[in-house]
């Protein structure tokens, strides 16, 4: 379990908040005291978006260790990336076609809980890998900005009104 592994935290001092953990929250508690890390984890619980962007903010990763194959473009990593933050996901359809570049967030193969862990550490430790990751989700982030999206579905609309095919869009209706 990634709470195993993070609990040999090496030198770090690592503090870990879940959120929206209902269910699962009194067994996490429970292991959480056995491996003698509950002075290291917050369960925040349910937060406003502000409170969650505050917090995403003092993070020195964000870690999305969800295996549904139904997290498509998750808007907790575009606004981690927008307050650059590194992000550490395991690589899932919907988060690789996100990260277009491959370098926007710090991918391992579902399940992997020994490689999610030492992804995380490498954030922590490498602070050239760490910038990187930071810069490339910054760049890859900016594609999100509300003015470049309406300006394309603009474009897009006008080319249709006028029967064109835009490069990039599908040319058969």
């Amino acid at each position: 379990m990634l709470l195993v592994r993070l609990g040999c935290g090496r030198r770090h001092r690592l503090t870990i908040q879940l959120q929206r953990v209902v269910e699962e929250e009194v067994a996490l508690r429970k292991l959480a005291a056995n491996l003698n890390l509950s002075e290291r984890m917050t369960f925040a619980g349910q937060l406003s978006h502000e409170e969650t962007l505050a917090a995403v903010a003092r993070y020195s990763v964000l870690v999305m260790p969800s295996l549904s194959v139904n997290e498509f473009y998750p808007n907790i990593m575009k606004e981690a990336m927008a307050l650059r933050v590194p992000c550490v996901a395991y690589d899932l359809p919907g988060i690789r076609a996100f990260s277009i570049s491959g370098g926007e967030v710090c991918l391992v193969k579902p399940g992997r809980i020994e490689q999610l862990a030492q992804r995380i550490f490498d954030i922590l430790e490498d602070e050239d890998l760490r910038s990187q990751t930071v810069q490339a989700g910054w760049v890859r982030v900016q594609d999100f900005d509300i003015r470049k999206t309406a300006h394309r579905q603009a474009e897009l609309f006008r080319a249709l009104a006028n029967r064109q095919v835009l490069p990039g869009w599908v040319s058969e209706v």
